[in-house]
């Protein structure tokens, strides 16, 4: 194990930090890193703080997936790169993670039993990711992919639970939301726009998720034409729109498993293992 210098100058008293160099594991092969991730569980609950530095060497991510939540719905393809520092904490082991994913698979973002379809490969830069044991606590951070495909649902779902405008450009996907929010039956039409194809060169955010609310707020590069609260477009041409940040604080946590699990209709959400499994994981009150 290589000795790098401390990333905390405070560890708890009587802890013991132990730093895993990424560079060093990777050098002796994806195996050893695996291997040592068991050491590292067994430190940390001997009150030990480990922490696996990857800031030289991407890993993939299947090999957190045992130790770090939500990493093993991620695609075998997806690449790691950045901190990640465990402790014992009482009868669980905490963490926090701050890093890169590169090669994000997007349909994994939703539950397998979702009405939605969200397509493309992603970047998730994560600046504050803690949790304890199985569950997070905050998650924060930004994604960015510049090739995407969501379906008309995704959209009037986006409009519904996360507060996000549809450009006017899109009337019948607007009118779908209404009637949706209004709980009157769905029209031929508005089962046709939930179903239609969008294709996206702009899908980007930044997000912040804790157990006091869930907020989403615009990504657009500096020397991008597009408005600045663009949250999804193509062609210069924008279909979603961020809520302002003063509104978007104002979203509950529920909201994000609303988004990716409800199907355009009454707000419910429906109950299966996949949907379980994901409120499982966010953030709860005290």
């Amino acid at each position: 194990i290589g000795r790098l210098p401390r990333l905390s100058e405070h560890p708890a008293v009587g802890d013991e930090q132990v730093i895993v160099s990424g560079e060093e594991q990777m050098a002796a092969g994806d195996e050893q890193v695996a291997a040592d991730s068991d050491e590292q569980m067994t430190a940390a609950s001997l009150g030990q703080v480990v922490t696996l530095n990857t800031q030289q060497n991407a890993i993939p991510v299947a090999l957190l997936a045992p130790l770090v939540p939500g990493m093993a719905a991620l695609n075998d393809a997806a690449t790691f790169t950045g901190v990640v520092t465990w402790h014992a904490a009482a009868a669980s082991i905490a963490g926090t993670l701050s890093g890169r994913l590169d090669g994000v698979d997007l349909a994994g973002a939703l539950p397998q039993n979702s009405p939605h379809i969200l397509a493309g490969m992603a970047a998730v830069e994560l600046t504050d990711c803690r949790w304890q044991g199985e569950q997070f606590q905050r998650l924060a951070g930004a994604l960015t992919t510049t090739d995407a495909a969501v379906n008309g649902s995704l959209l009037i779902a986006a409009r519904l639970y996360l507060g996000s405008d549809i450009d006017e450009a899109f009337k019948n996907l607007q009118a779908a939301a209404v009637r949706v929010n209004a709980k009157q039956p769905a029209t031929a039409e508005d089962v046709a726009a939930a179903a239609a194809i969008h294709k996206l060169d702009h899908l980007a955010c930044r997000f912040t998720l804790d157990a006091a609310s869930l907020a989403i707020q615009p990504h657009v590069p500096t020397d991008s034409t597009l408005p600045a609260l663009a949250l999804a477009a193509n062609d210069d041409k924008t279909i979603l729109f961020c809520r302002p940040l003063a509104e978007a604080l104002k979203l509950p946590p529920v909201a994000w498993l609303q988004f990716i699990a409800s199907p355009p209709g009454p707000c419910w959400i429906p109950v299966t293992p996949a949907t379980l499994e994901t409120a499982r994981r966010l953030p709860m009150p005290q």
